[in-house]
């Protein structure tokens, strides 16, 4: 699971804290991160994270925490208001 420490499961996108109805937009996305191999950008909206609708920001971490590194999972975001899945492998937070 994760905690603190800077160990845990890590995905690699930086909220924007913005208000958006529904997801978590990405403000950023990490050089090398699992977000970034798996093609995700700043500005994306996350809204499915391995099979579980995201609303929020709490969501996301709840999902996240529920996996372990090397777990692979179907992450659904919206760009420029049409769906992208891909597959990502969570990684150890370094």
């Amino acid at each position: 699971m994760g905690g603190g420490g800077g160990y845990g499961t890590y995905f690699g996108s930086v909220p924007d804290f913005g208000e958006i109805e529904h997801g978590v937009k990405f403000a950023d996305v990490r050089d090398g991160s699992p977000a970034a191999k798996a093609g995700f950008k700043a500005g994306d909206i996350l809204i499915e994270f391995d099979g579980k609708k995201i609303e929020n920001l709490y969501d996301f971490t709840y999902a996240l925490h529920a996996h372990k590194p090397g777990d692979k999972v179907a992450v659904t975001v919206l760009r420029n208001g049409e769906k992208l899945t891909r597959e990502v492998t969570l990684e150890r937070r370094k």
